[in-house]
């Protein structure tokens, strides 16, 4: 059995565990199985395809989905070569304008760019974007998203010593050797106080020596210095938890959301909430269109000129309608249309107003108490708003943890 085939078998059997009891769900997944342990794996993708159109938001399938994606794309990779690479692009005619020229120019540059690796990791990202579209527990899909398009230059100038201090910190750790990682951690912050791994993970090793105290020192000492870093929050969350402060973290968890949107963290403060006596009582809307984009005049995105998925027209339309004064990230100038500072937001105020469908009952509920912006960049996040939300999420993180406040019920 090849390395790729068993490799999707553990995939598969992971995602079993993980099962609703759907019966119709399990007796299809079995044959899923059975088709990718005989190396069947075009025709098991197949079947896993038909069984997402019929249960869109199951999410643990589009994480199935997601890995064989992954997987073939390191396939692809692997054996990766380009072809063309000499393709040229003429404009035929007299009187070419330099306009047609660069879009002929742009055209050429990205056929040059094709290859089999290329075009399946497009086809990857297409299906993680499609994932956390269809449902909010895709939890994997929604963390590989994360990791491809946020990308924060951290750790980029580390000197060799401090550097080799935190690979003995690394070594000591695999080998579950907390206290002797967590000295190699200190010292390679000792020598760059700056160092985001070191002191992420020297609260990581007092952690997993279960000095709960002592970790909760330092992830809020990474998330000090490093305050726009997701992660020493995520870990506080946890620390908080462990030592029983659960009402630190249940704070701690709802303002992860003011740093990103992280689906994870939706259950982790689910959890707390519950240990609470709490629960959040904010309900998800399943889009039925990707976000709207602008894309820059000449710019080929085939990641959104593929998008198939039809459906909320109004929404659709409302980019037709102030595109004009939206830069590249979806944020509104002024004008004379709207006073709303971003597309995302605007497209929803469109769609509540063209649309009565009783599935926006929730959006509508939230336009109504003020929180429209804080339902669509937090609740109903999508990666490709990612920009917008940032903006945001800058500019209003009181009221985004007053909207969780407001729904813990």
């Amino acid at each position: 059995m090849s390395k790729y085939i068993a490799t999707l078998i553990t995939i598969l059997l992971v995602t079993i565990n993980a099962f609703t009891q759907n019966e119709d769900i399990i007796k299809r997944m079995t044959k899923i199985e059975a088709l990718i342990s005989k190396n069947k794996v075009e025709k098991a993708t197949k079947k896993l395809n038909n069984l997402l159109n019929d249960y869109s938001r199951y999410g643990e399938g589009w994480d199935l989905l997601s890995k064989i994606k992954y997987q073939e794309y390191l396939n692809r990779e692997q054996y990766s070569f380009e072809f063309g690479g000499n393709i040229t692009v003429e404009v035929e005619g007299e009187g070419n304008d330099e306009e047609n020229e660069k879009m002929a120019q742009d055209l050429a540059a990205m056929l040059n760019g094709f290859s089999p690796a290329k075009i399946a990791y497009q086809d990857y990202i297409y299906t993680l974007r499609t994932a956390t579209l269809m449902t909010d527990n895709a939890y994997h899909s929604s963390i590989l998203l994360r990791s491809e398009k946020v990308v924060i230059n951290v750790d980029s100038n580390v000197t060799d010593e401090a550097y080799a201090f935190y690979k003995q910190g690394e070594l000591a750790f695999r080998n579950q050797n907390y206290h002797e990682a967590a000295e190699f951690y200190q010292k390679a912050i000792d020598k760059q106080p700056d160092y985001y791994k070191a002191r992420l993970y020297l609260g990581d090793a007092y952690y997993f020596k279960k000095d709960y105290v002592k970790a909760i020192q330092k992830f809020n000492l990474a998330k000090e210095e490093f305050p726009y870093m997701l992660e020493p929050r995520k870990y506080l969350v946890d620390a908080y938890y462990k030592e029983g402060l659960y009402d630190k973290s249940l704070q701690e968890a709802i303002e992860t959301f003011t740093i990103y949107p992280d689906a994870s963290m939706k259950i982790k403060l689910r959890d707390i909430a519950a240990i609470k006596g709490k629960k959040v009582a904010i309900k998800w809307t399943q889009r039925q269109c990707f976000p709207n984009k602008i894309i820059k005049k000449g710019e080929f995105d085939y990641t959104t000129e593929a998008d198939e998925i039809k459906g909320w027209e109004a929404y659709k339309t409302a980019k037709e309608k102030v595109k004009e004064y939206c830069d590249t990230k979806g944020i509104i100038s002024k004008n004379n249309i709207t006073r709303t500072k971003y597309l995302e937001v605007y497209s929803w105020e469109e769609l509540l107003k063209n649309n009565k469908s009783s599935e926006l009952d929730e959006a509508r509920k939230m336009q109504e108490m003020g929180y429209l912006d804080c339902y669509v960049f937090i609740t109903c996040f999508h990666q490709d708003i990612y920009e917008q939300y940032q903006d945001f999420a800058s500019n209003n993180k009181d009221k985004i943890i007053r909207y969780f406040n407001t729904f813990m019920k």
